[in-house]
């Protein structure tokens, strides 16, 4: 995965965060992204041993091992 394609999946889940924060909780911006990325995070880890047929820790990791960021140095 490029750096393109991750900010754009960044951005993305972002705005939907946002969106559901707008309509749910209706905290400042910041915040609810926090505790909306905090629920999808524990969400997972919580799903993952329930569902052992369907690894839900795989994409994140595939995703996190695919990041191809240029080097600074």
């Amino acid at each position: 995965m490029d750096t393109i394609s991750l900010l754009a999946l960044l951005l993305t889940l972002s705005a939907g965060f946002s969106i559901l924060n707008h309509h749910t909780f209706r905290l400042p911006v910041t915040i609810g992204v926090l505790i909306f990325s905090l629920l999808a995070s524990l969400l997972v880890m919580i799903l993952n041993p329930l569902i052992p047929a369907y690894d839900l820790q795989a994409l994140p990791r595939s995703v996190l091992g695919a990041i191809n960021l240029p080097r600074p140095f």
